[in-house]
């Protein structure tokens, strides 16, 4: 591997490790092998990430960095759009990287605090854009609840449709979206804001 920039080889070895992980569990790699891979010595990934654990988390915190950056809603659009084109890039993302998704932020290295708390940052993030998007300052146990469940089903429903490339699109998202509006009807939370009747302009936009 030639000389790079420091930052530019950290991202570098950092993208090929995210790679390496989506496609092998945490205990099929040892440090050696993960180096061999990527071309690089072992002292080297050691001066970037420590250990083979500190090479997972830094993994584990990228790939959840990128899909909150990704799944950010437009604030200048209506909530019930942000509220499809955010889904919509997330089915996308979680396609694109199924692997990732199964080993990184579903497998990894069993109960570890410290990746369990940055895999939980983007289900926190969701629930304040919720907030947001219904016009409301505080949380409550019942919006809480009816977001969590949402958002399992929502990830259920994205593993199911991303290998299937024979179910459209459009179904996963429209239960997607329609489930979050049952949740917090049955919340007894207004989300009459999230149901825009232009569902055509909708759906035409999240495939753009």
């Amino acid at each position: 591997m030639s000389r790079l920039p420091t930052d530019d080889r950290y991202a570098q070895l950092l993208q090929g490790a995210r790679e390496l992980f989506a496609g092998h569990a945490f205990d099929a790699l040892s440090t050696a092998e993960i180096a061999r891979r990527l071309g690089v010595s072992k002292a080297l990934l050691f001066h970037y990430f420590k250990t083979k654990r500190g090479l997972y988390v830094a993994s584990v915190r990228a790939a959840v960095a990128e899909l909150i950056a990704m799944t950010e809603p437009d604030p200048s659009e209506p909530p019930a759009v942000q509220l499809w084109q955010s889904m919509s890039v997330y089915l996308d993302w979680v396609r694109a990287n199924q692997g990732e998704q199964q080993q990184l932020l579903q497998g990894g290295i069993g109960v570890d605090e410290e990746v369990l708390a940055i895999i939980e940052e983007p289900r926190a993030i969701t629930l304040q854009r919720v907030l947001r998007a219904l016009g409301l300052t505080e949380s409550t146990l019942e919006l809480e609840l009816a977001v969590s469940g949402w958002l399992g089903f929502s990830e259920e429903v994205a593993r199911y449709w991303a290998p299937r490339t024979s179910v459209p699109k459009e179904l996963a998202l429209g239960q997607i979206v329609a489930s979050l509006q049952t949740a917090l009807a049955v919340a007894k939370i207004d989300a009459s804001v999230l149901k825009d009747p232009q569902k055509s302009d909708l759906r035409r936009d999240s495939e753009t």
